[in-house]
Formats: structure tokens, C-alpha cells, sequence
């Protein structure tokens, strides 16, 4: 899977990705293809927002080490500006990126692209394309449920101006201990956002990550 950094129409869509990151996009890639990270530890950093968000010790770590090799690459990077950064998905979605990349999925893959038809557009998290195809994808990193409604609600309303999306649920360790594992499926009824929309879910527990949705959602544009 390739990464996308410039805009492409397809399938009905103009996809546009921000620029605003890239330099760092490219930095963290290298870094992650050169093996000096792994892709385990940069999920464990991006899926929460370390600026606002409490989080294990451990993961604070990783942040730290990560903001170490990106200072080697010349980016004035500290471990603060690598916790505010994560306060946005790009981090996250870079990570999903490089799952798929590992699996070797064909296609392109955008980190925060706009995406429009016609004069409007729309920020997403993260999109997929194939051939003609294109999927924009939403992404929620939870904490807890207090918020689930209110995001379902915000997501129903873009992805019903693009026509077609996809929301990514994504639980931390401490919520999905809280919810065992199988009984996330059954959740998935709560996200109900009708015909044109899917739902993704994805979760940290532990050792142990789980990224099947999301190899699935790739694997069958």
C-alpha cells in the first residue's frame, strides 16, 4: 500500500490529503521501515491523547524514545510535541497505514485528506483507494463510553454528506479491559449508521492487539 501525499480524484471523490505533516509523516515512516521503531510501540503512543488523556508510564516512554529518533532526522522534536501531536489521529492512522503496508495490500492510502464531491469537502482521519474505488474513514480512540453517542451522531452527519464512510472505533487497554473482547462484536449495534456506512472496531488489550477490521475493510475494497 502506498502512501498518498498529493491529491487524486477517484471513484467519485476529490481526495486531498493536508500537507501540514508530511515532513513528519515521512520522518516517522523511515524510521518505521528502517526498524528503529516498532509499529506496536507507535499504536501504543497513538491511541491516546497524551496531552489531555492519562496513560501508562510505559507508553509516555515510547513517546519520549520516538521524539529521540525523529530529533535525529533534524525535526525539532521534543516528548510535549510528540503528546500534542497525538491530540489529532495522524499518528494513529500512520500506524494503520503501516499494518497494512506489512501485509502487503495494494492501494493508497491518505492520512487526513479532505475529501469532497462537488464544492464541498469534508475532513476524514484516514482514506483507502483502489483502482476506483475510495473509502474516507473516521476514526474515535476510546477512553470510555461516555462520548460513544455524540460521535456516532457527528459521523452519521458527515458521512451522509459524502454518501459513503467508514467509522473506525478504536478501544484502549482500559476500556477494552473493562469490555472483554468478545463481547465487542455485540457493541457494534450500537454504531448502527444505516446502508451507506460501515463500522470498523479495533482494540488494544494487554500484549495483545487486534486489527482484523481494519486488514478486512482493506482487503475487500
Amino acid at each position: 500500500m502506498e502512501l498518498l501525499l498529493r491529491g487524486l480524484n477517484v471513484g467519485g471523490f476529490a481526495l486531498r490529503p493536508t500537507y501540514k505533516n508530511e515532513d513528519r509523516i515521512r520522518a516517522v515512516v523511515a524510521i518505521l521501515e528502517r526498524g528503529e521503531f516498532r509499529l506496536e510501540d507507535l499504536l501504543a503512543v497513538a491511541q491516546y491523547d497524551l496531552a489531555s488523556m492519562r496513560a501508562p508510564g510505559w507508553i509516555k516512554e515510547k513517546a519520549e524514545r520516538l521524539a529521540r529518533l525523529l530529533r535525529r532526522r533534524g525535526l525539532k522534536t521534543s516528548a510535549k510535541t510528540v503528546f500534542r501531536w497525538t491530540s489529532s489521529s495522524w499518528l494513529f492512522s500512520l500506524a494503520i497505514y503501516r499494518h497494512l503496508t506489512e501485509r502487503g495490500l495494494p492501494g493508497y492510502f491518505a492520512v487526513e485528506p479532505y475529501v469532497g464531491l462537488s464544492e464541498a469537502v469534508y475532513p476524514f482521519d484516514y482514506a483507502l483507494v483502489k483502482e476506483d474505488r475510495a473509502v474516507p474513514v473516521e476514526v474515535k480512540r476510546l477512553a470510555s463510553w461516555a462520548n460513544l453517542e455524540q460521535y456516532i451522531g457527528d459521523f452519521r452527519e458527515k458521512a451522509q454528506r459524502i454518501t459513503t464512510a467508514v467509522l473506525h472505533l478504536h478501544l484502549t487497554e482500559e476500556l477494552c479491559h473493562l469490555t472483554p473482547p468478545e463481547g465487542l462484536r455485540a457493541l457494534l449495534a450500537l454504531a448502527n449508521t444505516g446502508p451507506e456506512t460501515r463500522v470498523i472496531l479495533t482494540y488494544h488489550c494487554g500484549d495483545t492487539w487486534s486489527l482484523e477490521d481494519v486488514s478486512r475493510l482493506a482487503e475487500g475494497l
